[in-house]
């Protein structure tokens, strides 16, 4: 086998949640890997979203309407089994499944880490890298997003997980001095200002 290679076709639409996101952090993380990625063009391009849609273009990544000539030395990924492509000689088989929160009674999986987001992590991600890195540090970021709805725990594999929101108070109850809560539009431009108060601060947003 000259190169990696991976075969992958998904049947069903839980892969494009998010955006797209999911499908194209799965598939970069092959790409990344050195892997040549072949995925079957059967998904609907219509719903790919914002980040799905940059996996097409994704270095790497070829889209097929056909399984390889020679599964022996492919990785075949998918959702839900293609009941054609099972009975193939596949070099191994994964399943990909966006269920987090169940409970893996008998099962041992292994667990992906949420991907950062793609305007993250492409193009370019080396230069860019290095570009923010030469920057001066005005703040520290601990967290950005959303806290509406995590306020309870459902995540218990392989431990249970404390709930984002109560991460977040812990450290605005016991960090007060050293954390600013970002909540509106007028805050976050004060700590854009420069010279503003905001050094060597922990920033939530």
């Amino acid at each position: 086998m000259s190169e990696k290679q991976l075969f992958a076709k998904f049947q069903t639409e839980d892969i494009l949640v998010e955006q797209g996101r999911l499908l194209f952090a799965v598939l970069y993380a092959f790409t990344l890997s050195g892997y040549r990625v072949f995925l079957h063009d059967s998904l609907n391009r219509e719903r790919l979203g914002r980040c799905g849609k940059l996996v097409p273009e994704m270095q790497g990544v070829t889209m097929t309407q056909t399984p390889p000539s020679n599964p022996e030395d492919c990785i075949y990924l998918f959702d839900k089994e293609d009941h054609s492509l099972a009975k193939l000689n596949w070099r191994k088989k994964v399943q990909v499944r966006d269920d987090l929160f169940s409970s893996y009674c008998s099962k041992s999986p292994m667990i992906m880490p949420y991907a950062m987001h793609p305007r993250q992590t492409s193009p370019q991600p080396d230069q860019r890298l290095e570009q923010l890195r030469a920057q001066n540090r005005k703040m520290r970021i601990f967290f950005s997003g959303d806290t509406k709805d995590y306020g309870r725990n459902r995540i218990q594999h392989p431990a249970p997980k404390l709930p984002r929101l109560e991460i977040v108070n812990t450290l605005r109850e016991n960090m007060a001095e050293d954390v600013i809560l970002v909540q509106d539009a007028a805050t976050r431009d004060g700590l854009r200002k420069e010279g503003a108060a905001y050094a060597k601060r922990c920033v939530i947003t």
